[in-house]
């Protein structure tokens, strides 16, 4: 039977990891060119609560991570929280962790109060 991991806001502690994964997701699904200094600088802002949020999942390690930045379209004064990332490590797609997430992503949205916005962004 599998059983949830809950998903919970990331500690400075895991930044490391969370940088890992970061690189992983990028060169499993980057369009362009990485830049760390930016990874670390939106990963900074959630530790520094500035208007960022990274929730992390697993049991003794992370095994998978969202980024949530709170962002307004272009065109529009309205609020909302951006899903800027949702990964998994390979080793555990055959969990509930992406959904897991997700449902993190949206009682994040419900406790700030605005809409959340989720993307698929793959190269494939």
């Amino acid at each position: 039977m599998l059983t949830t991991i809950p998903v919970r806001k990331a500690v400075p502690a895991q930044r490391d990891a969370i940088l890992r994964i970061c690189e992983q997701n990028h060169e499993e699904n980057g369009q362009f060119g990485l830049s760390m200094r930016k990874v670390e600088w939106m990963v900074d802002k959630a530790f520094n609560n500035e208007g960022a949020i990274i929730g992390v999942v697993g049991r003794d390690q992370v095994e998978g991570i969202i980024m949530l930045l709170i962002s307004q379209f272009w065109y529009t004064e309205d609020w909302c929280l951006e899903e800027i990332m949702n990964y998994v490590l390979p080793a555990y797609r055959r969990s509930t962790h992406a959904k897991d997430m997700i449902k993190f992503g949206l009682r994040c949205s419900d406790e700030i109060g605005i809409p959340l916005v989720i993307g698929a962004v793959s190269n494939e």
